[in-house]
């Protein structure tokens, strides 16, 4: 099927789309304590993990590219015009036609642009594929789907992305306002590799973009569980089963907010 095309004969039901409840769960209650024996391989974690995300741009990519197509194009509302919006964006659409409670689908693909910055899409650069479900005039809270072989280049970077792909988009966003995507918090997880060329790979990544911060909250492993760390103002912070930490770097430091009399140094 070519890009921008809708095959109307397809009949196809609803895919149900997976949860994300285990990675939501995740961000609100980290499981490790933050210890002096953690910082170390943190760090390490950390400089990885940041690096990745600063190369990627936070993902943004798929915000712009696959969600900003959905937002409305021309007349009407409602999932259908958002359908409309992904054709004229010129992505590759298989729609299954909503029932008569408005359930429906659409299921996009993405060629990556490619490490050598050609002018026009190479099915060898890889492919972004990604299942938006609707009901009625909202958008699902999930959407998923995978990175296949993506090559994608942002600025000097290259990047190459194998795995599952999920979304957290909120539970109340509807086509009508699309626009709001990003005002709050979205949560991103991969499950496959993502490689840095020439520096970092990654068996798996997930991370949190919170607006209200303008930041991002990352998990991290340690033994026994995860932390999750996360930048406010110029204060690197973790948030652990033991409380929230502001830790000074330089000085080799950790406090906990709760109650600043209880330091550790590493």
């Amino acid at each position: 099927m070519s890009p921008g095309c809708v095959n109307p004969e397809l009949e196809e039901e609803k895919p149900d789309a997976p949860s994300m409840a285990d990675v939501l769960q995740a961000y609100e209650e980290p499981s490790a304590d933050l210890t002096p024996q953690s910082m170390a391989g943190l760090l390490v974690s950390v400089a990885e993990y940041v690096e990745v995300l600063g190369a990627a741009e936070g993902f943004g990519f798929l915000f712009d590219d696959v969600l900003g197509a959905l937002d409305e194009e021309g007349e009407g509302d409602g999932a259908e015009s958002g359908l409309v919006g992904l054709r004229e964006a010129g992505l590759e659409v298989r729609e299954q036609p909503a029932s008569l409670n408005g359930n429906g689908f659409a299921r996009v693909t993405r060629v990556c642009n490619g490490w050598e910055g050609g002018s026009s899409p190479d099915p060898n650069d890889g492919a972004i594929e990604l299942i938006i479900g609707f009901t009625e005039s909202q958008v699902d809270p999930v959407a998923w789907g995978d990175f296949l072989g993506c090559r994608y280049r942002i600025q000097d970077n290259n990047l190459l992305i194998n795995g599952d792909l999920r979304i957290w988009l909120g539970d109340s966003l509807s086509f009508s306002g699309l626009e709001q995507v990003g005002q709050s918090p979205l949560l991103v997880a991969i499950d496959g590799l993502v490689e840095l060329e020439g520096s970092v790979s990654l068996s798996a990544l997930d991370f949190r973009l919170i607006p209200e911060l303008g930041s991002y909250e990352i998990r991290l492993p340690v033994e026994g569980g995860h932390v999750i760390f996360f930048v406010e103002g110029e204060a690197t912070k973790f948030r652990a089963a033991n409380g929230v930490w502001t830790c000074n770097l330089e000085a080799a430091t950790c406090t906990n907010d709760g109650d600043p009399s209880d330091t550790f140094s590493w």
